[in-house]
């Protein structure tokens, strides 16, 4: 009896993050689908829009005009002629293959309305008949929508296992800190608790905002360049693949600071900090491409120290700038070497923080003007995680005024 009720509980538990799993894919289909289907009404129009066209020609006796027509549109279109005794000739070339006969029965399909075939490559063609020339064949290549398609079928099937997965943590943490207040007989006990919760939910916000905005602009990225380089495409789809992995990681590691009150244990081994700098520059150049970067990074800077914990450090540097200054305020980031190891400088042109607060050592980092940080539409990890990773590496940490009378970090790490 107590596996069933077990068993029972955790069902119950798992309704809310399949329930919105469902419900998040299958809205996300429908948009997707929506958009593909736009897509696919857009190349329709220019393939009849030629058809339209060949049809108004006075007379069907010369190619001149016919290869004329296909040539004035936008939106490349692979023209073929096919007479009764010929294989199809190809007149005008686009991304559109013609590599195969057509049969009879995709002739007399395609004669009506557009048909989605695969001639070498995945095009939509339309077919008329030219005259007693032969038979025009028109193709646009769809290649590019598919690729879009599945695309944005796996941002969206990452994302709405994501969300479910953190509903379902969450739901997990909220009942076992309901069963604390049920048991708790001091109401300020209770209610320091309740806003631990909050404060945990807040971090758990901040710290997947980043990663998941870094993976929707490299998807983009990949979206909007059908003819990007291979390698190029690989290395974005591996930042994107990085990212997810690190949202595993920290969704797991909040989970054991919620719940230990302390960080886990640290693993160090030899990383490349300017490397790693060097990813998140990128991603903040990606994101905010108007937003001037200085970035002083040396080509290698090896150090003993966590890369998932710096890697946070950094994000949450860089997160903090594009909520909390102007796009076009200007930052400069710097990793040098110094004796006792390596130091990280962070300077913007922002508004900056008050002497007060600077003077306030025990406020949040990124909790400095609550105010603010609710109007930027988050809360963020405070000081003290941060304080607590570079402590965790016998590192100092200093904060005050920019070159700009804005905000400015030092962070120094030591060699080992």
């Amino acid at each position: 009896m107590k596996f069933r009720a077990g068993q029972g509980k955790f069902l119950r538990t798992l309704t809310i993050p399949l329930v919105a799993l469902i419900s998040i894919s299958a809205i996300g289909v429908l948009v997707i689908s929506n958009f593909t289907h736009q897509s696919m009404v857009q190349i329709d129009g220019v393939i009849n829009q030629n058809i339209e066209s060949i049809k108004s020609l006075p007379t069907h006796d010369s190619l001149a005009p016919l290869i004329s027509i296909v040539k004035a549109d936008i939106i490349p279109v692979t023209l073929g002629l096919k007479t009764s005794t010929e294989k199809t000739l190809v007149l005008n070339l686009s991304p559109a293959a013609l590599e195969r006969e057509l049969t009879p029965y995709e002739i007399a399909a395609a004669s009506a309305h557009a048909t989605t075939l695969n001639t070498g490559s995945l095009n939509r063609v339309r077919t008329i008949q030219f005259g007693d020339i032969g038979l025009a064949i028109l193709a646009t290549s769809a290649e590019s929508i598919r690729t879009t398609e599945r695309t944005q079928y796996l941002f969206l099937f990452i994302s709405a296992l994501l969300i479910a997965f953190l509903l379902y943590l969450l739901i997990v943490y909220l009942a076992n800190k309901r069963t604390l207040f049920e048991t708790a007989a001091n109401f300020t006990a209770e209610k320091r608790s309740r806003e631990k919760i909050q404060e945990f939910l807040g971090d758990v916000s901040h710290e997947l905002r980043t990663p998941l905005t870094v993976i929707k602009g490299y998807v983009e990225l990949v979206m909007a360049q059908d003819d990007m380089d291979p390698a190029a495409r690989k290395r974005q789809l591996t930042r994107v693949s990085n990212e997810i992995i690190r949202m595993e990681e920290l969704i797991r590691d909040l989970l054991q600071l919620a719940e230990l009150g302390e960080a886990p244990e640290l693993e160090k081994e030899a990383i490349d900090i300017a490397d790693i700098a060097r990813g998140f520059v990128e991603d903040a150049k990606l994101l905010q491409p108007d937003r001037p970067i200085e970035a002083i990074l040396p080509d290698q800077l090896i150090i003993e120290a966590s890369t998932k914990l710096l890697s946070q450090v950094v994000s949450n540097i860089f997160q903090n700038a594009r909520r909390h200054t102007p796009a076009d305020a200007q930052i400069r980031f710097e990793v040098m070497p110094v004796d006792s190891g390596a130091k990280i400088i962070y300077e913007d042109a922002g508004p900056g923080v008050s002497d007060e607060v600077l003077s306030d050592r025990s406020g949040g980092w990124f909790r400095f003007d609550k105010s603010r940080s609710r109007e930027a539409g988050g809360s963020g990890l405070g000081l003290s995680l941060i304080t607590a990773v570079v402590k965790a590496h016998n590192g100092e940490l200093t904060f005050g005024r920019s070159r700009w009378n804005g905000f400015k970090i030092e962070i120094t790490l030591p060699q080992s």
